[in-house]
């Protein structure tokens, strides 16, 4: 091989080097930034604050070498980061969504206590398969499918009981009107038989 084809070759393997490395680390920069924005979503470093503070710190720094162009170095930190933020998620998705799953159940009784089962039948069994299935996710370990189909179940449960509440009032207020007018009639009777026996 001639020395200048030789001199190409290197050439072209290095600038291949290059490409892959920026390739790899442009990759792990997109990884950092969702796992960053899941954990943020919902609101998980409370439960792994020292993770979370370090992934973050790094995370920034990461940025600033990627701008500095220094790829080796912010591939490496990359790779760091998004161990942090992968460990802030294991330990943060199981406890929240059991805190979510908590204040459904409370919402889905508070719907049973007036009766949204029966004065709202159809809603009610909707939200309640929605519950339901939010519940496999979490047994299943798929903590992102349980919160967000819980978050749905949460919302049915809130609408069938605002609805069947309302439908209370109106009913409770239709039997107030109907006693109301029952005792004016018989307000009515009595001045009537008063001035009767008055004539």
């Amino acid at each position: 091989m001639k020395s200048r084809d030789f001199n190409i070759l290197i050439l072209i393997l290095f600038i291949l080097f290059l490409f892959s490395c920026v390739s790899s680390q442009e990759t792990k920069y997109q990884k950092a930034t969702k796992l960053r924005a899941k954990v943020q979503k919902y609101n998980l470093q409370k439960y792994a604050q020292d993770e979370y503070d370090t992934a973050e710190k790094e995370y920034q720094e990461a940025i600033k070498l990627i701008d500095s162009k220094k790829n080796f170095k912010a591939d490496k930190k990359l790779d760091n980061v998004n161990k942090k933020f992968q460990i802030v998620l294991d330990k943060g998705l199981p406890p929240y969504t059991d805190e979510k799953n908590d204040i459904v159940k409370e919402k889905k009784e508070m719907a049973l206590e007036i009766k949204t089962d029966v004065a709202v039948k159809n809603e009610f069994k909707v939200a309640e398969q929605t519950y339901n299935e939010a519940l496999g996710y979490k047994e299943k370990k798929e903590y992102e499918k349980a919160i967000e189909t819980l978050n749905i179940a949460e919302e049915q449960f809130d609408n069938a009981y605002n609805t069947a509440k309302e439908k209370k009032i109106r009913a409770e207020n239709s039997i107030k009107s109907t006693e109301e007018a029952f005792e004016k009639i018989k307000q009515d009777a009595k001045i009537l038989e008063e001035k009767e026996k008055n004539n």
